[in-house]
């Protein structure tokens, strides 16, 4: 936001002092002092208000997305606005001046007043534009500082979990139990966990992969859960195989899964069931609410983690919709180009 206030202070009282002397409205032989002293506070008043309309149409102009396109049509229209504004606003404001002091009113000196107002006005919008667009320059440049840190974060976070010994840990005991008890389904198990490994290894430094490969790695991760907790944790997906064309930020639906294992109880007598389905451009992920007694690590962590890459990648908003004992994330996906 643009801190304005010693600007406005300053020009403001000079303004509305200069326009009706430098225009010739009138001078002190004319007025009495009583009549000087109001005229004077008369034209500041109305220079504040018209500055001040003048800033919040620029504020509200440069917000029109079809103004955004094109830069020279966006300052002709500022321009265009600001002038016509600011020499009616005066025009009408010495009119009422002049019938209050004179009791009448003339139109030569309403033109001129009004000309060098739309003047001022045209000047006053190209300095305000100059310095929304040296704060743009300044802000895009930190914004792009953001997201290279916040891309080294994730991918650092990516890494992190290939190699969390907890993770391993979990897996290689899981590993060591079917080995001697079950063989066939440990030649699985192997086949699943390289799969989860390969998926990740492959896919960390990528923004989008398809939405047909994250399904294939969430059925996969699935099989090492079902291992460790049997028919506690329950995936149900419901979208269908020729509706998973789209693009997806790798790892999405896993960390959602992950988040909601992390914060809800579980039983065999009371199993946690994950829906994926999809509606319109939405991927959507649901779970009851049994929030555990004790706390496992940061609240939703995996959620914020979810939601802060999807603004940046794709400048939407993760949806978070609560519902008594029920939690629904809706994740926007990106439609995959089609091949001509």
């Amino acid at each position: 936001m643009i801190k304005d206030r010693v600007f406005k202070t300053v020009l403001i009282p000079v303004l509305g002092i200069l326009i009706p002397f430098g225009t010739g409205l009138f001078n002190t032989k004319d007025l009495g002092l009583t009549q000087l002293v109001f005229s004077l506070v008369f034209f500041v008043f109305v220079t504040h208000i018209t500055w001040q309309g003048s800033v919040n149409m620029i504020a509200y102009l440069r917000a029109r997305k079809y103004l955004r396109k094109n830069v020279y049509f966006k300052l002709a229209i500022l321009v265009l606005v600001t002038g016509l504004y600011g020499g009616g606003a005066f025009f009408i404001s010495t009119s009422l001046w002049q019938w209050i002091v004179w009791k009448q009113v003339s139109f030569a000196p309403l033109i001129k007043i009004a000309g060098m107002t739309a003047m001022i006005m045209l000047m006053l919008t190209l300095v305000y534009e100059t310095i929304f667009l040296s704060a743009e320059v300044e802000i895009d440049a930190k914004v792009i500082q953001q997201l290279d840190y916040e891309r080294l974060q994730a991918e650092a976070s990516l890494v992190q979990k290939d190699l969390d010994p907890h993770f391993l840990f979990n897996c290689l005991n899981s590993l060591s139990y079917l080995v001697r008890n079950e063989p066939d389904r440990a030649y699985q198990f192997v086949h699943k966990l390289s799969n989860v490994f390969k998926y990740l290894l492959i896919n960390k430094q990528k923004d989008f992969v398809p939405l047909s490969d994250e399904l294939q790695f969430v059925q996969d991760y699935y099989f090492l859960l079902q291992v460790r907790f049997d028919d506690a944790i329950q995936i149900k997906n419901t979208i269908d195989e020729g509706a998973t064309s789209g693009l997806i930020p790798p790892c999405t639906l896993q960390m959602l899964l992950e988040n909601a294992i992390k914060q809800n109880f579980f039983s065999e007598k009371e199993p946690l069931v994950i829906t994926i389905s999809m509606e319109n451009n939405y991927i959507n992920v649901s779970n009851v609410l049994k929030p555990k007694p004790y706390k496992n690590g940061p609240n939703n962590q995996g959620l914020a983690a979810v939601k802060t890459r999807f603004s940046h990648l794709l400048n939407e908003e993760v949806l978070v919709l609560q519902e008594s004992n029920r939690l629904l994330v809706k994740v926007p996906f990106r439609h995959q180009p089609k091949v001509a």
